[in-house]
C-alpha cells in the first residue's frame, strides 16, 4: 500500500485486482505445489491451526493432486477489503483485530499494539553475492515487520549449467 501511495499511478483496487482474481478463481496446482501441500498435511496435524490451514489449502479434502484447483475465496475477500478500505483495515482495523484474536486463540502473543506500531520504512534494496563454488546465487535482504521483529529473508537461486549443444533446460 505504501508503494502505491508513494509511487503508484493506479488505485489499490487496480493493483490488487489480479491477486483478487487469482485467489477467487484459483489456479491448477503443479507437482511442486502438490508435494508441498501433501507433506504439510501430514506434518501439521498436531498443530492448533491445522484445521484452518487444511481449509485454506485443501478446502478440507486433505491430500491434493496435480491439476486440482487451489481457490482461496477468503483471501480474495481480504484483498478486496484492503483495496477498498486501505492499510488501516489491517493496521488497527477489523482485519487486524480478527488476526490478533485468532492468533491469541492458538497461543500467539501478537497484539493490536504491535500492528498499530508498524511504521513502513524504506531500506537499501537487495544485495547480490555469487557463490560460484556451489553454483548457487544468494539474494538477501532485511525485512522489518513490527517493532520487535527483525527477519532476515534469504532466497537461493540455483543456476543450471546447460551442456554445450543442448538447448533443453532442466
Amino acid at each position: 500500500c505504501e508503494l502505491v501511495k508513494t509511487y503508484g499511478r493506479k488505485s489499490l483496487a487496480e493493483v490488487f485486482a489480479p491477486a483478487i482474481a487469482l485467489a477467487r478463481d484459483g489456479f491448477p496446482i503443479i507437482e511442486f505445489n502438490t508435494d508441498g501441500i501433501n507433506q504439510a498435511v501430514d506434518g501439521l496435524k498436531h498443530l492448533s491451526f491445522y484445521g484452518d490451514w487444511l481449509h485454506n489449502y485443501t478446502r478440507g479434502k486433505g491430500k491434493m493432486k496435480m491439476g486440482d484447483i487451489l481457490r482461496q475465496p477468503e483471501l480474495a475477500a481480504t484483498f478486496e477489503a484492503i483495496a477498498s478500505e486501505g492499510p488501516g483495515y489491517l493496521y488497527g482495523g477489523k482485519l487486524g483485530r480478527t488476526m490478533v484474536d485468532h492468533l491469541s486463540k492458538i497461543g500467539g502473543s501478537f497484539t493490536m499494539a504491535d500492528l498499530e506500531a508498524v511504521q513502513p520504512r524504506w531500506q537499501v534494496g537487495l544485495r547480490y553475492r555469487p557463490i560460484d563454488e556451489f553454483n548457487v546465487d544468494l539474494i538477501y535482504g532485511r525485512n522489518l515487520t513490527g517493532e520487535n521483529a527483525n527477519w532476515i529473508t534469504l532466497a537461493t537461486v540455483i543456476r543450471f549449467k546447460v551442456p554445450e549443444g543442448n538447448s533443453s533446460r532442466p
